[in-house]
Order: structure tokens, then sequence, then C-alpha cells
């Protein structure tokens, strides 16, 4: 005798069945259904994907890791070639975990160095340990890096490019998200100048900034343009900032280097901090994760 086991799947339940073909008047012996959670929710504008809500938190999780990442890498290169007064084993206690500690003090299991008095001064900008900031802002700092030749022999000045690579390092401007050759530019075939390749949106938003060089005509560079926005009394932060795109950034540190510190592309700080190579992107700052 052979009998007959039928399933029907659903969206939220299973339904069962079991007939037996030789009985002449009901076949089915037995049945039911098993129910479960929908593999959807149920919100205020109707059904969502759970796996859409798990990867939109979980992309918010890797951006917040690759920021701290980008920090740290930033932070032990600028120790590394003395332009920052921290220390490579209090940096490895703020990025390595430590069980341990984490038990014994209730902190996570990373410390960061507030209580290192030389790089908590070096946070505030108070780079002569005055107890007092030597300026009002970090791109009032910038704009100084950009406007004046400095002496980095001295180490107070290796301290303040240091803190300004720091800050660009924090805010270093959206990316491009059009697909290109090297997602971000396309070349010219005339000449070796670079044109931006940009979306419409993204022109749209760089557009604010090419009109504020245009009214700012003193200002060389991303953080010149803000220290004189912040001088007219501007919320840069709140209103200006989201504007700029992650070349222009990366043009202020060209400027620095090239232009006014005349330390070179081939300074090892700018191949570590920004690329070693023409628009490879590869340093610390302006690396992409792939």
């Amino acid at each position: 005798m052979s009998k007959i086991f039928g399933i029907d799947l659903g969206t939220n339940s299973i339904g069962w069945a079991l007939r037996n073909p030789e009985l002449t008047e009901n076949q089915i012996e037995k049945f039911g259904v098993l129910t479960f959670n929908k593999g959807v929710g149920l919100g205020k504008t109707g059904e969502y994907s759970y796996a859409a809500e798990r990867t939109k938190k979980r992309s918010a999780r890797r951006l917040y890791q690759a920021r701290k990442y980008r920090l740290w890498a930033t932070l032990e290169n600028l120790i590394q070639e003395g332009y920052c007064p921290l220390t490579i084993e209090d940096l490895n206690k703020w990025r390595h975990y430590n069980k341990e500690e984490a038990h014994k003090n209730n902190n996570g299991g990373r410390i960061y160095p507030i209580w290192n008095t030389a790089f908590d001064a070096w946070i505030k900008l108070d780079f002569n340990n005055d107890g007092k900031p030597d300026y009002s802002s970090p791109y009032q700092l910038r704009k100084e890096l950009a406007e004046t030749k400095l002496d980095f022999n001295q180490e107070i000045n290796r301290f303040k490019l240091g803190r300004a690579l720091y800050h660009i390092a924090q805010r270093r401007g959206f990316k491009s998200s059009r697909k290109g050759a090297d997602d971000v530019k396309e070349k010219e075939t005339n000449d070796n100048d670079e044109v931006l390749n940009l979306q419409y949106s993204e022109k749209k938003k760089n557009k604010t900034i090419a009109e504020l060089f245009e009214r700012y005509t003193d200002a060389k560079t991303i953080g010149w343009l803000f220290a004189l926005l912040e001088t007219d009394k501007v919320r840069v932060r709140e209103a200006i900032a989201q504007y700029a795109i992650r070349e222009n950034y990366k043009d202020e540190i060209k400027y620095i280097f090239q232009e006014r510190q005349e330390l070179g592309f081939e300074h090892p700080l700018y191949t570590k901090l920004v690329e070693t190579g023409k628009n490879k992107n590869n340093g610390s700052i302006f690396y992409k994760r792939p």
C-alpha cells in the first residue's frame, strides 16, 4: 500500500496532508499546517525586509570601523615621522582591545589617550603648552599652513602640520559614486589634466564650493576658504562642509606640501598619508576599501 504526502509552501506557513488513494471516500487520512513568522517585517509604511535592515546597520558599523582604522593609521604615520606627540604604545592602548583592561576598569578594553597631556594639548590646538588654544579652530591652522612657510626643524611646526593633516583625515569629503577608470577620474587625451567625473547631484553640491572660491579669491585651499568663512561668522560644519568633495582636500595637501612648505611629493609623510604614486589614493587619509 502506497500513500502520498503533499505539502503547500507559503510565505509564513507550510500546509501538509497525507493521502491514501486506496480509500473510496475521503482519501485524506491526516492533515495540518505549521505556521512561523514572516520573512519580512511590518512597519508603518508596509512590509520591509529584515535582510535589508541588517545590511543597513552593518553598513553603518563598517563605516564607523573604517573611520577608526583610518584615524589610527594616520596617527601611526604621524608618530613615526615625528608630527604627533604620541607614542605607538599609547596609540596601541586605544586601537587594540585589551580583555583584561575591559574587565578591570569597565572601559570597553580601549583607552583613548586623553590622559596624555601632550596629545591632549595637540588635539586642543595648544602647541606652546600654555593651556590655551593657539587657534580658534583647525581651519585657522590650515589657513596659516597654506599662507606661511614654516621651519620644520622646529618640533612645534611639525606638530602644527600633523594636527592639520589629522583634521583632514577626520573630515576628508565625500567620494564620488560615479563609476569610471579609477572610480573617480577620467583622463583627457590631450594633456595630463585631471577631470572630475561626478554625478549630476555631486556637481551641484561642489558648485557651491566653486562659487565660494570665486567670492573669496584670496583662498587657495579648502581649509583656507573655510577659515575665511568662519571669520565672516558662517557656521562651516553646519552649512558648507558637506559640499566639499574629497578632491578639494587632496588639492589642499598638495598645495601645502609642494607650493607653500616645499616638502615635496616624495616626502615620506606625503607618500604615507596621501599616495605613493599619482592618483593612487593609497595613503592612510584617502585609502578606500575595495
